[in-house]
């Protein structure tokens, strides 16, 4: 059996800019096809997934910013403000209840503790709290020593004279009948001194003695 093989053409396609320069120079046409510059080549997912890295920005977080003030208040009144911040949260009702005066005392409390140590809104939280219960108990006895000295009759000296944020002892107080109560009363008022009684302990020594010379 004959095979017949079909010869086949091999047909070199040329570049654009090949002229018969090129051939005459001893080169093949193979040559001139294959022997091309080398041209730097992208792949088309090269160019399409090529990352682009973009900055990150720094977002301030109002909660973190908040923590940081109260830790690095100097004074009271910066400690104070830093309080009152809305990115603590913190529950202010028995704070914003004191005074003016007495918030600013409230905060050189907490002032006066290491504020650096408060890792969280929950620290801040607590030692508020425990401030805030002092400085209205110093707040109530103020008052109370105040009413004393504003007492214009025997009536009111009485009342003051029996409000518990006084803290007076009463013991001796309660045996005496009702008039006897009103006459250590207006003995108290009678013996306040000028500019008023200065604490409770100066209150309770004129009460111990107003009680004395009612019995006697």
């Amino acid at each position: 059996m004959t095979a017949t093989m079909a010869a086949s053409t091999v047909v070199a396609i040329l570049p654009a800019d090949f002229t018969k320069a090129d051939m005459s120079q001893g080169g093949s046409v193979t040559d001139a096809v294959y022997n091309q510059p080398d041209v730097p080549s992208t792949s088309v997912t090269d160019a399409v997934y090529k990352p682009i890295v973009l900055p990150v920005p720094v977002i301030a977080i109002p909660s973190v910013q908040a923590l940081e003030a109260v830790q690095n208040a100097k004074s009271a009144v910066e400690l104070k403000t830093a309080l009152t911040a809305a990115g603590l949260a913190l529950n202010l009702t028995s704070f914003n209840a004191l005074s003016q005066e007495d918030q600013v005392a409230a905060a050189e409390a907490l002032l006066s503790q290491s504020t650096e140590g408060y890792t969280d809104t929950a620290a801040v939280q607590q030692a508020l709290n425990k401030v805030v219960a002092v400085q209205r108990d110093v707040a109530a006895l103020r008052n109370a020593v105040a009413a004393v000295n504003s007492a214009g009759s025997a009536s009111q000296m009485q009342s003051a004279l029996e409000t518990p944020y006084l803290g007076l002892v009463m013991m001796n107080y309660r045996k005496l009948n009702a008039e006897g109560k009103l006459a250590a009363a207006e003995a108290v008022r009678k013996a306040i001194p000028t500019g008023g009684f200065v604490s409770r302990t100066d209150i309770q020594k004129a009460f111990n003695t107003a009680i004395a010379s009612v019995h006697s």
